[in-house]
């Protein structure tokens, strides 16, 4: 049975990485992955994977980054006195 998580530690963590999948109803989802490789006395035995639906968090990033841009030209266009 492999041992989780394993008495070496990894010489770097596992990465988090989005991917945009499409769900069935057609709607694009963005998804966070994470893989971690499982070992058993030095040796590699499988891998864990686990998957974060982000999709959300991606579009309210999206709008603070437009609602910057937008108020940031009004700053500039009208600076206080």
């Amino acid at each position: 049975m492999p041992s989780l998580p394993d008495s070496t530690p990894p010489k770097k963590s596992p990465a988090m990485r989005a991917r945009t999948w499409r769900a069935r109803s057609g709607e694009e989802r963005v998804i966070a992955w994470q893989n971690s490789v499982l070992h058993e006395d030095g040796n590699i035995v499988g891998t864990l994977s686990f998957g974060v639906d982000i999709t959300e968090r991606k579009r309210a990033e999206e709008q603070v980054r437009q609602l910057t841009i937008t108020h940031s030209e009004e700053i500039y266009e009208h600076p206080i006195r």
